[in-house]
């Protein structure tokens, strides 16, 4: 099962590391898509260095649109079998993905929200 996590982002570069490594923290099999919406600080140079260490991060650069649109390029995009909305902002602990998959299996469902 793959899960893809969505991110949209603008001038958010003090707080998406901890975003993406709490992301990356999870052992199961993961995509992370963050679309930067226009950003003018830092948050570009971060985000690539991201995607350069690791294959399972997309980096998505659009001229600023707003999150909905961010959001709405993630989705066309990710490939998972489900979807997590983040806010850059935004963190999971470590078993995240773990206590997500033993809901998904134990109710056979088809969403999960919390």
């Amino acid at each position: 099962m793959l899960y893809s996590f969505i991110i949209p982002t603008f001038n958010n570069g003090d707080l998406i590391k901890k975003c993406i490594d709490s992301i990356l923290s999870n052992k199961l099999k993961k995509e992370i898509i963050i679309i930067d919406d226009g950003s003018t600080d830092n948050t570009p140079k971060i985000c690539k260095r991201y995607q350069k260490k690791n294959s399972s991060i997309k980096y998505i650069r659009q001229k600023n649109q707003g999150a909905a649109a961010a959001l709405n390029k993630g989705i066309k995009i990710a490939k998972g079998d489900f979807i997590f909305l983040m806010d850059s902002d935004d963190y999971v602990s470590n078993n995240f993905l773990e206590i997500v998959n033993r809901y998904l299996k134990k109710f056979d469902a088809d969403i999960l929200t919390f």
